[in-house]
């Protein structure tokens, strides 16, 4: 058993493959409120897991998702720190759990002045996924009336890696058109 209070996750690296060079990624934190004893649960930040999600080849199934530590990581009931665990020993993961959560969108911005478009999601998403027609613009919070929405056509994505932002430049068109349906005006 170890002490969890020792648990000290910069000092942990998740690596795709158990070799030196493979793609990894060191913790600059993490915490864990599990009790002292055989199995300790780690808690990433969100800082460390939205770099891990931009990564794409690391922890993305069971076979990519390998463990180093270096030494003094965590240490036994006796105060006795674990040794360093290199590549060649890396610890394979006994199970994985796919992110099947979808991204939600936390806020947005527009300048009508340079028509970009800032949508801030609350976990890293894939930019090459971003398919700005599935996005309406709307006067108000709850706005049915004719003329008071735009669902957005064409337009260039201006972030060009994985990221909790996208930034998106609309057409011409439509910010022609958000104007004359007076959204976004405020």
């Amino acid at each position: 058993p170890v002490i969890s209070s020792t648990l000290n996750a910069t000092l942990f690296t998740l690596l795709q493959f158990p070799a030196v060079g493979s793609d990894s990624y060191q913790l600059t934190s993490g915490y864990t409120d599990s009790p002292n004893g055989d199995l300790i649960t780690v808690h990433f930040s969100t800082r460390d897991f939205n770099e891990i999600k931009k990564i794409e080849t690391v922890f993305v199934s069971i076979f990519t998702s390998y463990l180093i530590l270096a030494q003094g990581a965590i240490s036994d009931m006796n105060g006795n720190y674990i040794e360093n665990i290199p590549h060649s020993d890396a610890i394979l993961a006994e199970e994985y759990i796919s992110d099947e959560v979808r991204p939600a969108l936390l806020t947005f911005d527009l300048d009508m002045d340079t028509a970009v478009l800032n949508l801030t999601f609350l976990e890293t998403v894939d930019v090459t996924s971003f398919d700005a027609s599935f996005l309406t613009l709307q006067s108000h919070f709850s706005s049915y009336s004719m003329g008071s929405n735009l669902t957005l056509m064409g337009g260039l994505v201006l972030t060009s890696s994985d990221s909790t932002v996208i930034s998106f430049m609309l057409t011409e068109t439509n910010l022609n058109e958000l104007k004359l349906r007076r959204i976004a005006l405020t």
